[in-house]
């Protein structure tokens, strides 16, 4: 493959961005201690899609589904962890 034909992969904008999107849209009516657990959930889960096959090493929310949250969630080894996120939805 020579240098023009080389695909290259754009950045998609970053978890983050996408993150504070959500809490500010999405949460405002939350307190701020589940604000940040939330945004901490949010931060491990979009690390972990990134790093999915398909994901190219980057997040992007068309790649969250019913079972990429399952199959996240069963990665989580703290039962208390996940007794707080479920009391908390």
């Amino acid at each position: 493959m020579d240098a023009a034909s080389t695909i290259r992969i754009f950045p998609l904008p970053s978890a983050e961005t996408w993150i504070e999107e959500y809490t500010r849209t999405s949460l405002t009516s939350r307190d701020q201690a589940t604000i940040e657990a939330y945004s901490h959930v949010l931060k491990r889960f979009t690390s972990w899609l990134a790093e999915q096959p398909g994901s190219q090493g980057q997040f992007h929310p068309r790649n969250i589904t019913r079972t990429a949250v399952e199959i996240f969630l069963g990665t989580l080894t703290s039962v208390k962890y996940l007794i707080a996120w479920f009391s908390r939805t």
